[in-house]
């Protein structure tokens, strides 16, 4: 174990805070806010201008991201307590996609539709039925692959400034995006089975 009068360095850091936020130390929880309000404060003040949003909301992500953190810390739900610095940026980024999306419900609705999220479609293709499907779907996907197709066919972003935000590789990213069209695409097939009303999703992988 670390002497008393040892300054911590590295990960030992880390384990340290860790540890002392699960056994229910003040103190510790003190300096978790103080080692990352600011890294927080930056980072979504800078993903919230990339997105056309006023900074300033970037102390409420901040007060998210720090509750959200310090819930799964008491916890003990973080495995790895060395990896600390990036298990709260990872929030932070959820935080942020979530906010976005939040600030903008008169879009948010617009994926869930049949027109925006197929190629093309044969006959009446945004009906109530169809609607109604794709909106099933899309709940049930898993929230990474929503936060993709929102980003990407509701905010209108590029592949490469989604993985800006979500800081992901553009490889991974093209295969969440992928699995997330091609389950919607089969539940649409799957509805429209029947004689009465075919009607075929065109999903490709957007430019």
């Amino acid at each position: 174990m670390r002497d008393k009068g040892q300054q911590p360095t590295g990960s030992q850091e880390w384990v340290d805070l860790v540890r002392g936020i699960e056994e229910g130390e003040a103190e510790c929880e003190r300096n978790l806010a103080l080692r990352f309000r600011d890294k927080v404060y930056y980072l979504a003040g800078r993903r919230l201008r990339e997105a056309g949003l006023p900074d300033v909301d970037a102390e409420d992500i901040w007060h998210e991201t720090f509750m959200a953190t310090l819930s799964a810390l008491r916890l003990k739900r973080l495995q790895s307590p060395e990896k600390l610095p990036s298990y709260v940026c990872s929030i932070a980024r959820n935080k942020v996609v979530d906010w976005i999306e939040k600030r903008r419900p008169e879009r948010s609705e617009r994926v869930t539709t049949a027109a925006d999220l197929r190629g093309e479609a044969a006959g009446d293709s945004a009906d109530t039925e169809l609607t109604d499907l794709i909106r099933r779907e899309w709940k049930g996907l898993p929230k990474a692959e929503r936060q993709i197709l929102w980003l990407k066919y509701v905010c209108g972003w590029d592949y490469g400034r989604i993985c800006k935000v979500l800081d992901i590789r553009e490889e991974a990213m093209r295969k969440r995006a992928q699995r997330a069209k091609e389950r919607l695409r089969k539940a649409v097939i799957k509805s429209r089975s029947r004689p009465s009303g075919a009607v075929r999703m065109g999903v490709t992988n957007p430019g």
